[in-house]
């Protein structure tokens, strides 16, 4: 049996066929060319050709081109309610262009305009509260005239009033927090792939690579969920792992973790999700790089007009590669720029707060601290199985940052996506999770 994947990223559209004997998966053959930007299937009948001359037995598509899935979340309170939107549209495969707490201003909505994300999801208000900032958030988006999708994942007894608001041109579903502290954000992620499917992918230009491929589209982040799922479901010693996928345009996050929780500490806001995703669109190697070096650490002393140089070039071409020693070194710059702040991002934090009682120390989204393993994937650092974060060379992850204690990995086992398979393999992760996770495994090396 053959199966045909294919991932169309910003930057590259990448393919491989598998064959799949007796439940064991392995690759026959890989490759990838420049995304073709304005005709996408140009570059997937490309790949497709080269990869089989005949129709292979199964065939899954992903793809995270011309900027992904695009989500505003509007919310009410920070470590609530807009945690949990955020929560879901992460899980959707979808990628934040902006959020808004304490409900919608006009300047909110004028930023989300500006942005033109593809869906906008209104969460805020346990079930029967906080009605009015709710309702006055979606009249700004209806006045709008916002071209693209609603979706309603907010106070469950105003259902009706939002749909009489938008004349029914939202998708509502059920409360992704319907009582304090509570989450459940699947229904409303279920939603945002099917806005996907069903409006979306014609405006992205998947339209003609679905006919040429005969299936559905996903957003490849949902492909790199689900095997980052069956690898925790089936390898008993991947239970609490991390990845870091580098692109052009985004760097994800995802780690598996029922470790949340710090001994003697209090928890404030949601419980962390078993799997979960955080995806930073101004952190990438070449589509956003401009946004990248506007991360970068800032020293008076030190001069960073090489790597501008080297940004205005690549900003050019999305697929340069870099060839000197200079512009090798400037490229390891700027994913040692993009892995710490997505990593700083994604993980929770300490901080000390005073009370009536005395100081205590408050906790806040996932403790990495004993992460044990860590992939490293992405279609530069599969050219560098030497690439360290823990090195003399790389400054490492900060344990403080604005008097808060960042619970970051402290000394995981890295491992290294070289052969860049896993947005691939991840693709057949729901119809074979168990092969998937094991072919996955034993792709790394590290």
């Amino acid at each position: 049996m053959y199966l045909l994947s294919i991932d169309i990223g910003s930057t590259w559209t990448k393919g491989a066929l598998f064959s799949m004997e007796n439940g064991v998966m392995k690759l026959v053959s890989r490759d990838a060319i420049p995304t073709t930007q304005e005709n996408l299937s140009e570059g997937v009948f490309e790949i497709k050709s080269r990869l089989t001359s005949k129709t292979p037995d199964m065939v899954r598509f992903s793809s995270s081109a011309k900027g992904g899935l695009g989500i505003s979340v509007i919310g009410l309170v920070q470590d609530l309610s807009l945690y949990a939107g955020k929560l879901a549209a992460w899980s959707s495969g979808g990628k934040l262009i902006s959020v808004h707490a304490n409900g919608l201003t006009q300047s909110g909505m004028n930023e989300i305009l500006s942005k033109h994300p593809d869906i906008i999801l209104i969460t805020g208000g346990t079930d029967g509260g906080h009605e009015e900032k709710i309702i006055r958030a979606a009249t700004t988006v209806q006045e709008s005239r916002f071209p693209g999708t609603v979706v309603y994942a907010g106070n469950s007894h105003i259902q009706e009033i939002i749909s009489k608001i938008f004349k029914n041109r939202v998708v509502v579903t059920e409360n992704i927090m319907p009582s304090l502290g509570s989450f459940q954000g699947e229904k409303a992620s279920d939603i945002i792939r099917k806005v996907f499917l069903s409006e979306i992918v014609e405006g992205k230009g998947l339209g003609k690579v679905r006919e040429i491929l005969g299936c559905d589209p996903v957003p490849t982040p949902v492909s790199m969920m689900n095997l980052v799922d069956s690898i925790t479901r089936f390898n008993e010693n991947w239970g609490f792992f991390g990845a870091v996928d580098l692109g052009g345009a985004t760097t994800d996050v995802y780690s598996s973790s029922t470790e949340d929780y710090t001994s003697g500490i209090v928890f404030r806001g949601l419980p962390e999700p078993l799997i979960k995703r955080t995806v930073e669109g101004d952190l990438g190697m070449r589509v956003s790089s401009k946004n990248t070096i506007e991360n970068m650490d800032q020293n008076p002393e030190t001069d960073n007009t090489g790597i501008q140089n080297w940004v205005k070039q690549i900003s050019q071409d999305f697929s340069k590669i870099s060839q000197s020693k200079e512009e090798k070194y400037m490229d390891r710059e700027l994913a040692r720029i993009c892995i710490r702040n997505s990593m700083l991002r994604h993980c929770g934090e300490i901080e000390k707060v005073w009370t009536t009682e005395g100081e205590i120390s408050v906790q806040k989204g996932r403790n990495l601290k004993k992460l044990k393993k860590l992939v490293l994937t992405g279609g530069y650092l599969s050219q560098f199985s030497d690439f360290s974060i823990y090195s003399s060379s790389f400054p490492g992850l900060p344990l403080i940052v604005d008097s808060k204690e960042k619970l970051i990995p402290q000394s995981p086992d890295i491992y290294f996506d070289d052969k860049y398979l896993w947005p691939l393999i991840g693709n057949f992760a729901e119809d074979f999770p168990e092969a998937a996770a094991a072919f996955a495994v034993e792709s790394l090396s590290g």
